[in-house]
């Protein structure tokens, strides 16, 4: 990976741009994802990036439920350019040490059963 910078992070709404692009991309595999939700998501904290030298690359979109202590883990797609570089699994590792953080003591990978991914 060289000298670039890889970082995982929450995202901000100055990434909704980038955040959206990327869901757009991968509509065959993410089904097709409103820049209303993915806004919401950066609002309510539940939107994580990864990034190559400040440039999004990647998201895992999630949400920590308040009746119990589970995350759930919904919508994640990192750049075809980035992939098999384990950048997809910085951004699931950023989210479980937050959950962690909150008490939480489970993660729930939600997949829509008629998407490839």
């Amino acid at each position: 990976m060289g000298d670039r910078k890889f970082v995982a992070r929450k995202a901000t709404l100055n990434d909704l741009p980038a955040i959206k692009a990327l869901a757009d991309a991968e509509r065959s595999s993410l089904g097709f994802i409103t820049r209303a939700t993915l806004e919401e998501a950066i609002l309510e904290g539940g939107m994580m990036v990864v990034t190559v030298d400040d440039k999004v690359v990647g998201f895992q979109h999630y949400y920590h439920r308040k009746r119990d202590l589970q995350t759930t883990l919904y919508h994640k797609t990192v750049a075809s350019e980035w992939r098999g570089q384990e950048l997809g699994k910085m951004v699931v590792d950023a989210v479980a040490i937050e959950a962690r953080a909150l008490g939480r003591e489970k993660l729930l990978l939600k997949c829509p059963v008629d998407l490839p991914s």
